[in-house]
């Protein structure tokens, strides 16, 4: 992350806006001292949930993923629903 002064930033807004546009995570200083940080919007909203900790990445793809556990002797959801709307007529 690259720091730039206030003074600096007042004077040369424009182009510290465009670096952080280009993608540089550029810190704002006020004598010396880091104060605010200058990101890039992503505009994708799982990386912005990612970035604020609301969400984590995944870790594997969904072809990777378990195979659901098969029902044990248990009747299917197609057959329930079936004979609920038989019963309902």
């Amino acid at each position: 992350m690259a720091n730039v002064g206030v003074r600096e930033l007042q004077q040369h807004a424009s182009a510290v806006v465009r670096r952080a546009s280009a993608g540089e995570d550029i810190g704002i200083t006020d004598r010396g001292r880091l104060v605010a940080r200058l990101v890039p919007v992503t505009s994708n909203p799982l990386e912005q949930m990612i970035e604020a900790g609301q969400a984590r990445p995944a870790t594997r793809t969904v072809a990777q993923m378990a195979e659901p556990l098969p029902a044990s002797g248990r009747r299917s959801l197609s057959d329930l629903l079936a004979e609920q709307r038989t019963d309902e007529r």
